[in-house]
């Protein structure tokens, strides 16, 4: 075969430091990689019939393969296991007094076991076998694609044809699997120098080379880049395998590109490939002391561990934080490279055990939460049923020290969970109900009363809704057909009808004060509104005239007391900033309790005109009476 070794195409297959290196990679150790399982089992756990149990569902189906290392370790560890069993059961025997001749044990997972080694061994067999002959297949296979690329080296025909098929040649290889490892090599040189002579041979053609070189040429450009970003990074063993597969994508998936670049690009490729592969070795020269120093942190991180449950959590929220941490510390120690070969299994198993050990405090720590929990639920409903059967006893009013008892009681209940938030809320709304009532001198409603109560609710909700009017007169009218409907809803006893007329006067006040009228319009509003609702109740009325005489009391106390420091400043002090800002605030005062003794004289006419159209009415039914006495007399 001709000698290309100058051509910088053909120094592409050395390493950095020059030396020669397999064009391509064993696939075979790839392929074998690749069978690796992903998961390593905890097989400690594991008894000698879950082993086997576990050992059959690995090799069941067609993914026995993939999982033969997970094999591999439950049959070496229940080799292990049943060794040290049979050797106590014999044990057992013999102090027993039997004879060493006479012992046999060969329980059933035993049998089951041998059986399913006997499988995995005769599947490897045939495994292996398969794909010896599969490799061989495939070199035939590339030795006729090589001796179709020599016939089509200066084949007289359309030179897109030849191309065609050239390409799809280049694809059959490409997609070829691996052949035996000792002809692999070879194979590939053999391959790439008739690929070389073909493109030699397409100069008939330059347009269509050059297209492919260009196409190449970019390709190889951006393997380029990547690999020169792998310089930097931080994994120097991942930075290494991605440089591998970008070297097999630049050998085996790229041709060549045109003389002029072949250099360049070459040099640029190889200088990455070395200061990758100088990190690489720099790291295995020091890979000893990487190894102790990643044992430190290692060790550090289970000392952390091991604190996070020292002493254990006692609380919901501290559960939570510790568990959070340690799911970092988790991911930082499993993220560490290696530690020494010695220490790997103790740091590992140590790590096991901590693990177990958060998660069985933890369980049990939520295990007695939830008995708690489940305690405080039957108490919080006890305490509910029975603060809701004082509510509907006849003799409820009696009842008031023990309503108290139950609240004590109720707050040494303990946690409960969220969702039974509202019967926390139930039994709060009961009390405040129970001395609501006491408060209103609540007698058992009616029926008919607990029906006029919903309608009233019903009429509250629609008010809610209303907007009021922007006109002082148009919102007077409103509120005054709105208080004809309330009335029309139908009478309650006083006591009652109190509570639901002073939530209408809420709800109104509330509506006025959100208008957009002056301070004094509102206030008018407000007392007539004031008077509307509180017609039928003068014992609310003589409260608001009381509460009111006490806020002008104080206010005409305050006023006469500015008056009073007012004295003290001469006429010519009418500039002085203390004496505008005593006067400002002395103007303010008197128009609050021009409008409080306004607002108090109106309550007090409403009363006496309600009196005395009460006294006209006993007059007249006086008179009518006295009537109807004379005309019987008659």
């Amino acid at each position: 075969m001709e000698n290309h070794i100058n051509d910088p195409e053909e120094l592409q297959n050395t390493n950095p430091a020059g030396a020669p290196e397999s064009v391509q990679e064993d696939t075979t150790q790839k392929e074998e990689d690749n069978t690796k399982s992903n998961e390593t089992l905890d097989v400690e756990s594991l008894d000698l019939e879950a082993l086997v149990a576990k050992l059959e569902s690995q090799l069941s189906g067609e993914g026995w393969l993939h999982n033969r290392e997970n094999i591999d370790l439950l049959i070496q560890h229940f080799q292990s296991l049943f060794s040290k069993e049979f050797e106590a059961q014999k044990a057992q025997f013999l102090e027993e007094g039997g004879n060493e001749i006479d012992f046999s044990y060969r329980p059933l997972f035993k049998t089951q076991f041998e059986a399913l080694y006997q499988d995995f061994k005769k599947k490897k067999h045939t495994h292996y076998k398969n794909r010896e002959n599969q490799q061989k297949a495939n070199q035939e296979r590339k030795e006729e694609i090589i001796n179709e690329i020599k016939l089509l080296i200066g084949k007289d025909e359309n030179i897109n044809t030849i191309y065609k098929t050239f390409k799809s040649l280049q694809e059959s290889w490409y997609s070829t699997g691996p052949a035996p490892r000792a002809v692999n090599n070879t194979l590939w040189q053999n391959f790439k120098h008739h690929v070389e002579r073909f493109y030699d041979f397409l100069h008939l053609n330059r347009e269509l080379r050059a297209l492919d070189f260009q196409h190449n040429y970019e390709e190889k450009l951006k393997i380029i880049e990547k690999a020169e970003a792998l310089c930097d990074h931080a994994d120097i063993m991942k930075a290494t395998r991605d440089l591998n597969t970008l070297h097999r994508m630049w050998k085996n998936d790229l041709g060549p590109v045109a003389k002029e670049h072949r250099e360049a690009l070459w040099n640029r490729f190889q200088e990455a490939s070395k200061k990758i592969h100088d990190r690489k070795q720099e790291y295995q020269k020091n890979f000893e002391e990487i190894q102790k120093e990643n044992q430190n942190k290692k060790v550090n991180l289970l000392a952390q561990m091991e604190q996070l449950i020292t002493p254990a959590p006692e609380s919901h929220g501290k559960w939570q934080t510790a568990l959070k941490k340690f799911n970092s510390l988790r991911t930082e120690f499993q993220n560490i490279g290696y530690v020494p070969k010695a220490k790997s299994k103790q740091m590992w198993s140590r790590f096991r055990e901590i693990s177990r050990a958060i998660n069985q405090n933890k369980n049990e720590f939520y295990k007695a939460q939830k008995n708690a929990q489940r305690d405080n639920l039957n108490k919080a409903k006890e305490l509910h049923a029975e603060i809701a059967s004082i509510l509907e006893d006849e003799n409820w009013q009696s009842k008031v020290n023990r309503v108290k008892i139950l609240q004590k009681e109720w707050r040494k209940v303990g946690h409960l969970p969220k969702k039974f938030l509202p019967l926390r809320n139930e039994f709060l709304n009961c009390c405040n109900l129970f001395f609501d009532r006491l408060k209103s001198g609540y007698q058992k409603m009616t029926p008919e009363d607990e029906t006029l109560i919903k309608k009233r609710q019903t009429f509250m909700n629609k008010f809610k809704k209303e907007t009021l009017p922007d006109d002082v007169d148009q919102i007077n009218a409103f509120l005054d057909n709105q208080w004809t409907e309330w009335v029309n809803l139908g009478d309650l006893s006083n006591s009652i009808a109190l509570k639901t007329d002073e939530e209408l006067l809420e709800l109104g006040t509330s509506k006025i004060e959100k208008t957009q009228l002056d301070p004094s319009a509102k206030a008018q509003l407000g007392l007539t509104h004031l008077l509307r609702c509180m017609d039928n109740h003068s014992s609310a009325l003589n409260n608001s005239r009381t509460k009111l005489k006490k806020e002008h009391d104080t206010l005409f106390n305050e006023v006469k007391q500015l008056e009073n420091n007012l004295e003290f400043f001469s006429n010519s002090s009418s500039e002085n900033p203390m004496v505008k800002e005593l006067t400002n605030k002395l103007s303010k005062l008197q128009e609050q309790l021009e409008k409080i003794q306004l607002e108090m004289q109106q309550i007090k006419q409403f009363q006496n005109k309600k009196v005395k159209a009460a006294r006209q009415a006993e007059e007249e039914a006086q008179t009518a009476a006295d009537d109807v006495a004379e005309g019987e007399a008659d």
